[in-house]
């Protein structure tokens, strides 16, 4: 990350050269200094600020260009701006079941990726499994991660225990809809549809729900996913910045 920056000033008049995406040469405005860019495709997750491009200047004098991804970031912020143009009222599930979906899978990425920088207390097929979520008989989800991030930081599973057991009915409700909606299809889902931890069943069940699929559910994952988010952006040896924090609580729901 060292010397890669947001923004570049031209190097004979020190004019910001505001860099347009994708373009194989700019000419500095000012000046007329001409600049080639140079497209580095490296896949590179930055800190928590989500995908953006920065720049630095090569030493042939061309621009070097780098696209930062991080999509945990992304999606959850996806699914953020999902949820803030709902309706307060909405229970149809062709709304909510993508944007519970969004939750799951930006906080699965973001443990995946915290597991991976740290393998060493797991064995060489877990570490496969984690990094390519490929196992013939069952799948990586936010329920299953919590075990394999206490194996990954034995030094902090207590702590761990403690977040899940704090939401645990939340996580279970999470997964269990991220299960039940690659296997029912939306039609099949009713309005306001019932909400279980069990997956042996279904939207359509007898038994009293534990829970329902409206706007008031999806503001309690939102709550559930921001705040173990952060917790686990604390596991880092490195505790995170304060701007780290702030940028994934600013996408909690008010």
């Amino acid at each position: 990350m060292a010397n890669w920056i947001e923004y570049l000033k031209c190097k004979k008049c020190e004019a910001n050269l505001n860099i347009p995406y994708y373009i194989q040469e700019i000419i500095c405005k000012k000046c007329g200094e001409t600049y080639k860019i140079v497209l580095d495709n490296t896949r590179y997750a930055v800190a928590e600020s989500g995908t953006t491009q920065y720049y630095k200047f090569s030493d042939d004098g061309s621009i070097q260009m780098r696209y930062f991804i991080n999509e945990p970031v992304d999606t959850l912020d996806e699914a953020y701006q999902d949820t803030v143009i709902l309706n307060p009222n909405e229970c149809n599930p062709h709304k909510l079941l993508d944007i519970v979906k969004k939750y799951h899978d930006a906080l699965k990425m973001r443990m995946r990726r915290l597991i991976e920088v740290n393998p060493d207390n797991l064995g060489s097929r877990e570490v496969d499994f984690i990094k390519y979520d490929n196992h013939p008989r069952r799948s990586l989800n936010i329920k299953n991660l919590f075990i394999y991030l206490k194996q990954a930081y034995p030094h902090k599973s207590s702590d761990i225990g403690n977040i899940y057991n704090s939401h645990k009915d939340m996580i279970e409700r999470i997964w269990w809809i991220r299960n039940k909606s690659e296997h029912i299809s939306h039609s099949q889902w009713p309005i306001n549809a019932k909400i279980f931890q069990n997956l042996q069943k279904n939207p359509d069940s007898p038994e009293t729900a534990q829970d329902n699929l409206n706007y008031d559910f999806v503001k309690r994952v939102n709550h559930t996913v921001i705040e173990i988010y952060k917790f686990i952006l604390s596991l880092r040896t490195t505790p995170p910045d304060i701007w780290k924090l702030e940028i994934i609580e600013s996408l909690k729901v008010n």
